[in-house]
């Protein structure tokens, strides 16, 4: 199993520490994948429905920055020489331009190499996403068109799309094309049923998401196993990839070897793991190399 680390892109740390310097420092530590997450626009009101947190708010200061997910790969790959992928865990899909999305994701890709990754989810800021001009309630049928749209334009030219949000003319020329033939791996971001369903029909894998306190081992396992069998209905050749996105409080941190130990004993192909950036990037990075240290040849 591949061990990746997650960068925080959101608050001080990116800039203060530098965000290719926690890259740099993961990859020396064997990190195999660094994973970035995303927002375009958050609301100056409080947050109440944050799907990720206890009591629903927020888990940074929405008036601290917060870095542009794609732009941040690309400039991590760029300067992070290494074989490690760059990802998004995850990219909010629905609230983006379709073809916009596949001509900024097929650039990174073919200059990275094909060292990207997508890790995509339908999103959950209703206020983001009308703010950016899409249809909150709609969106779950704006992504399940949105994943056959990417692929079809990363064949260089569009063979024409007419849903009932996406409406996408044939002809269109949309070039360079990605590193490889049918785009970068998608995996669908979220633990829902809708999510595994879109992993299992429309996309290369799951991005599923847990925490080293709240670790729910049979969850995990009943999703693998979901996946693999949607995918099996659909028919779908070779097997479905799995990414763990592994959320570790500091209090946590003694537990995070042996919930990495399980996440590879449950199936999944890679886990990223949040370390401790704020206590300084060598004990994050030490941290991360206690991990991958025991899986080097």
């Amino acid at each position: 199993m591949r061990i990746g680390a997650i960068l925080p892109t959101a608050g001080p740390l990116p800039l203060e520490l530098g965000v290719v310097a926690m890259a740099q420092a993961a990859a020396d530590a064997g990190a195999a994948g660094l994973w970035v997450g995303d927002h375009l626009v958050l609301p100056q009101q409080t947050v109440h429905n944050y799907p990720y947190s206890p009591d629903g708010r927020l888990a940074w200061d929405p008036e601290r920055d917060y870095l542009e997910a794609l732009t941040t790969c690309a400039y991590i790959a760029g300067a992070v020489q290494s074989g490690c992928t760059v990802g998004t865990a995850v990219l909010v899909l629905p609230q983006r331009n379709v073809l916009q999305t596949a001509k900024e994701v097929a650039t990174i890709d073919r200059l990275t190499g094909g060292r990207l990754q997508l890790g995509l989810g339908a999103g959950w800021n209703d206020v983001e996403m009308a703010a950016l001009g899409y249809r909150f309630a709609t969106r779950g049928r704006r992504f399940d068109e949105m994943l056959v749209v990417l692929r079809d334009a990363w064949q260089g030219r569009t063979s024409g799309f007419k849903g009932t949000e996406i409406d996408v003319p044939a002809s269109l020329g949309l070039f360079p094309r990605p590193a490889h033939p049918d785009g970068p791996p998608l995996l669908v971001g979220g633990n829902s049923p809708a999510s595994l369903r879109r992993a299992a029909q429309l996309a290369d894998g799951w991005l599923a998401l847990a925490a080293v306190d709240t670790w729910d081992a049979e969850q995990l396992r009943t999703g693998i196993a979901d996946l693999r069998a949607g995918w099996d209905a659909a028919g779908r050749p070779g097997d479905p990839r799995a990414v763990l996105k592994l959320h570790c409080p500091e209090v946590a941190l003694p537990h995070l070897a042996r919930r990495v130990a399980e996440t590879a004993e449950l199936g999944f192909d890679e886990v990223a793991v949040e370390l401790p950036w704020h206590r300084g990037i060598d004990d994050a990075a030490g941290v991360l190399d206690g991990l991958t240290s025991t899986r080097r040849p």
